[in-house]
């Protein structure tokens, strides 16, 4: 197989790197339409499009699956525990379904959810957030310094 053959497979894309500010904004816009005062839907919606780039085809689609990112499946599935899902993940088409819920109920900012739901992607959008920062943290971490800087 080509080189080019293996990137048509590929369907996700690796972990974006303004992930853990957008999924911030993305809560801080959820908690004011909770208040019943929002500010706009923008981080919100572009955080459901980055989730639906960052996890591939949508569950139950026809056509074959591509390479999903180790990275980006981990920090969604940390995420994913911490915001306390329903049920716990068992496979990683279980985090894709899951994933693709989320990102469908961030696309009806405005059109009426409980404000249970929106809670619960309040508290899923601040979980990623905290992940993805972590992950970027360990990254930089691992970099070694240079001798002369301080």
């Amino acid at each position: 197989m080509s080189w080019t053959a293996a990137a048509a497979t590929q369907t996700s894309r690796p972990l974006n790197a303004d992930l853990p500010l957008l999924a911030s904004q993305a809560a801080v816009e959820i908690e004011a339409l909770i208040a019943q005062k929002p500010i706009g839907s923008r981080a919100v919606q572009q955080l459901a499009r980055v989730v639906e780039d960052s996890l591939g085809r949508p569950p139950g689609s026809d056509s074959t699956p591509g390479a999903l990112d180790p990275v980006t499946l981990a920090v969604f599935a940390r995420a994913l525990s911490i915001q306390h899902s329903e049920k716990p993940l068992q496979t990683v088409a279980d985090l894709v379904t899951e994933a693709w819920r989320i990102s469908t109920t961030l696309q009806q900012t405005g059109q009426g959810l409980d404000s249970d739901a929106w809670r619960r992607m309040r508290s899923f959008c601040v979980a990623l957030a905290d992940c993805a920062a972590s992950y970027f943290q360990s990254l930089k971490d691992l970099r070694p310094s240079h001798p002369y800087k301080r």
